[in-house]
Parts: C-alpha cells; sequence; structure tokens
C-alpha cells in the first residue's frame, strides 16, 4: 500500500488487500499442510482454514461439506485432509464442491478419511491419479501435492483409493 502514494485509489486499494488476503489463505493451508505434523487441532480451526483457502480462489465458487467425527483432528490425519484438499480444489477447473468426511479419532492410521469432489468439467489427470499411487518418481507443481499426500499416507502404513466419475471423484484411506 506504501507504494501506491498517500491517496491511493479505492478500487485498486480493494484489489490490492483481496489478493493479499488471498495470498494468505493459500500460505496458511500450505503451511498446515506441508510443514510439521503438530499437535491437534480443533475440527473448526481446520474447516475454517480449508474454507478460507477455497474462497482464495475468487471467482471461482466452491461449497465446502465438513462432516469430522471428533472434536479434534490430529496434525497426520489434517496434514493428509488438507493435500488432498488441494488436490480436490485442483480438479475443479470451474468450481464445485467438495466434501470432507473424517471418521473419530479411534479409527486406525489414517483410515476413515473421504475427500469428495463435484463440478462442471472436474477431472482428475492421469499424472495426479498417478501420483495419488505413489507412482511418480518426479513430481510437477501440478502432482506435487497428490504426490504428497500419497508419501504422508504410506507413513501410516494405508494408501490412497481414487474413485473417479463423471464430473467428480473421490480419494479415500
Amino acid at each position: 500500500m506504501e507504494l501506491l502514494g498517500d491517496d491511493p485509489d479505492p478500487e485498486i486499494a480493494r484489489l490490492v488487500s483481496a489478493s493479499a488476503g488471498a495470498a494468505v489463505a493459500r500460505l496458511r493451508l500450505l503451511r498446515a499442510a506441508l510443514g510439521p505434523a503438530g499437535p491437534a487441532r480443533p475440527g473448526g480451526e481446520a474447516q475454517a482454514l480449508v474454507r478460507a483457502y477455497l474462497e482464495a480462489a475468487a471467482p471461482l465458487r466452491f461449497d465446502l461439506g465438513w462432516q469430522v467425527g471428533a472434536d479434534e483432528i490430529d496434525g497426520a490425519r489434517l496434514r493428509l485432509v488438507l493435500a488432498l484438499v488441494m488436490v480436490a480444489r485442483d480438479a475443479l477447473p470451474r468450481g464445485g464442491s467438495i466434501r470432507v468426511a473424517l471418521a473419530a479419532d479411534d479409527a486406525p492410521g489414517l483410515d476413515g478419511l473421504s475427500v469428495a469432489f463435484h463440478g462442471g468439467g472436474a477431472e482428475l489427470a492421469a499424472e495426479t491419479r498417478a501420483a495419488l499411487a505413489g507412482q511418480v518418481a518426479a513430481f510437477s507443481p501440478r502432482t506435487a501435492p497428490a504426490g504428497w499426500a500419497a508419501l504422508l499416507a504410506a507413513r501410516s502404513g494405508t494408501a490412497i483409493v481414487v474413485e473417479v466419475g463423471v464430473d467428480g471423484g473421490r480419494m479415500a484411506t
């Protein structure tokens, strides 16, 4: 804002503010998804993190469904949920809906986790599906979240099952 001078155009100031807010939302989600697992987080806090990330994709619109069977989500499960949300968001070029379902924390390992997506033109690219299956040696910016999700799942002794349908799909452990 300092670069705009003392009397910035209100429209420019609004655009700069919106861009900064979107960047902060993306960075917060990336820090939580890619950083150390850390302690458990309240489910509401995790949901707010995902919602802010999806809202940062304006003008695309996303509907978030959130069904979590526990008050808190442990760090390992949260990182996997966030990585799969990034994959789902990337599979929705025109916006759509993302549904997160997570069983109670007493489910073994990372079991009981599901991220579904649906929207016009939704598609998981072949290289993304391969990365989710852990079958990619070198990752691109598009496949990195999927590869990270596969690595997190493998570390916990599980794998990601991918179901693809017309204009949508589901990734689950």
